[in-house]
């Protein structure tokens, strides 16, 4: 299906998007989402969201009700894929079935275990590294897939957590690490009172 980009504005203000225009909007989308993202994951419901993700049962015990928290994060994200999918459409003035293959899920969660599940910025970090592999490595070979395969099981392999996650548990480990050595470093230095005996 063919459609022409609506024009933007209200009345007869209205705004043709032309490619420069309309990825400044797309960008304006984006940055909106993090940001609406980032909020989501700092608020109580996040938190219990993430909490729900490492022990569902013990959420249940403290008197949560986790269907509704999990029916609302489905929601979400259900909005944000129509969102991107709706900007999709306009950026190629086009519409096909094959959008709607299970192949096409398959890139999704392809793109989540690359960066790293449950981190902001892995959703990014994953389709960034697929899209680019994609573009670059089919204009070598017809055999794209093979390789980006062979990308994606040394992602594994190499960062469990996802990119971002595995990045992001090497930092706290890191800071830990030097907690820890900061507060030895103290206590040894600390003097050493000596009490008197009664």
């Amino acid at each position: 299906m063919n459609f022409p980009r609506p024009p933007l504005g209200p009345g007869l203000a209205h705004v043709t998007l032309k490619q420069t225009s309309f990825y400044y909007l797309a960008l304006v989308v984006f940055t909106v989402t993090m940001i609406a993202f980032r909020a989501v994951v700092r608020s109580p419901f996040g938190r219990t969201l993430v909490a729900i993700r490492q022990n569902e049962v013990r959420v249940r015990y403290l008197g949560l009700d986790t269907d509704r928290f999990i029916f609302v994060a489905l929601l979400i994200s259900a909005l944000m894929a129509g969102v991107s999918g709706a900007l999709f459409g306009l950026l190629i003035n086009f519409a096909y079935p094959l959008e709607l293959d299970w192949h096409q899920s398959g890139n999704f969660v392809l793109m989540m275990i690359l960066g790293g599940a449950g981190t902001i910025w892995g959703s990014f970090v994953g389709a960034f590294i697929y899209v680019i592999g994609k573009d670059i490595i089919s204009t070598i070979t017809p055999l794209w897939q093979n390789f980006l395969g062979a990308v994606f099981i040394a992602c594994v392999l190499g960062f469990p957590r996802g990119i971002v996650g595995s990045l992001s548990a090497l930092g706290r480990r890191r800071a830990v690490s030097e907690d820890v050595s900061a507060n030895e470093a103290f206590d040894a230095n600390a003097p050493i009172e000596v009490g008197r005996g009664v």
